[in-house]
């Protein structure tokens, strides 16, 4: 099978690998190898079955997880995708890209606080993505948790300062938090990249209103 695979002939890797899984129904390589081929050939149902055999032998290969992972995922079978990766983050908690997969497939069951604290953890595993900064600045944003999204503004902003959706964001959550100084303040920057924003002017002329600074406000 293997030197069938190395002279680029993967049909006949296949029936090889499928008289190994029948004749030794408990070699895991067999399974894993014949899961491979089938994924190469789209045939992602069957990989799927042969990836669980392999995991089934044996459960200490975190590749055939991964592997049984990006498949279920393609086949949007979320449910059983969210089993395997949390036994992937298991075997692997510092693994960013699985946590932020993970992430992704937790929000599409709508548990709202699984999936923050999934980003959370993906953010502290990857302290530079600003992908996760921002979202999660949006998601804390949409539950009026005001703090929290100027923490996240903060940081992405550390890295993007010219953003002015985040620079936004920032600003609106301070007004909210009624820090209409440091509104202000956000709002000049956005200004002083975007001068005809409408919107914005609109936002600082509140500030100014509830700090009673009418003439400016007007």
């Amino acid at each position: 099978g293997d030197c069938y695979i190395k002279l680029n002939k993967p049909d006949s890797a296949m029936i090889v690998y499928r008289m190994g899984t029948e004749k030794y129904p408990q070699k895991s390589h067999y399974h894993r190898s014949l899961a491979w081929l089938l994924a190469g050939k789209q045939q992602a149902s069957e990989a799927i079955e042969e990836y669980k055999k392999a995991i089934a032998i044996d459960s200490t290969n975190v590749s055939d997880y991964k592997a049984l992972g990006n498949l279920l995922v393609s086949e949007n079978r979320n449910d059983e995708a969210i089993e395997v990766y949390k036994k992937i983050l298991k075997m692997e908690p510092k693994n960013a890209e699985a946590q932020k997969v993970y992430a992704q497939l937790l929000a599409t069951t709508g548990d709202q606080d699984a999936v923050i604290e999934a980003q959370e953890k993906a953010l502290k595993m990857d302290p530079e993505n600003t992908d996760l900064m921002y979202t999660l600045g949006e998601t804390y944003f949409k539950l009026s948790e005001f703090q929290k999204t100027i923490e996240k503004f903060n940081l992405y902003l550390k890295l993007k300062p010219n953003d002015t959706f985040a620079l936004e964001y920032l600003g609106n959550a301070m007004q909210n938090l009624e820090r209409y100084h440091e509104a202000i303040a956000t709002y000049e920057k956005i200004i002083a990249i975007k001068p005809d924003s409408k919107k914005i002017l609109c936002d600082m002329a509140t500030s100014y209103k509830e700090l009673n600074q009418l003439r400016k406000a007007r």
